[in-house]
C-alpha cells in the first residue's frame, strides 16, 4: 500500500478531507453524484461510500 493512500485512510477515519480530495470532487461528476446519492439516501449509504472510494482510488491511481 502506498504511503499516500495509508495517510488518506487515516485522515478519512478521523474526518479530515484533504484539499486534493476537494479538488477531485469539484472536477469529477461521478464523485459528486455518489455524494449526492448518499445525502439524498437514493442508495444504501454504505454502497454509496464504497462507490465513492472506488472512484477516488481509481482517479488517484491506487487501484492495482
Amino acid at each position: 500500500m502506498k504511503i499516500e493512500h495509508f495517510i488518506y485512510e487515516l485522515q478519512h477515519k478521523v474526518g479530515i478531507q484533504p484539499q486534493w480530495e476537494k479538488k477531485l470532487i469539484d472536477g469529477d461528476t461521478h464523485l459528486q453524484m455518489f455524494l449526492e446519492w448518499k445525502k439524498s439516501k437514493m442508495c444504501c449509504p454504505k454502497k454509496c461510500e464504497e462507490l465513492y472510494h472506488n472512484r477516488l482510488n481509481y482517479l488517484k491511481g491506487w487501484i492495482e
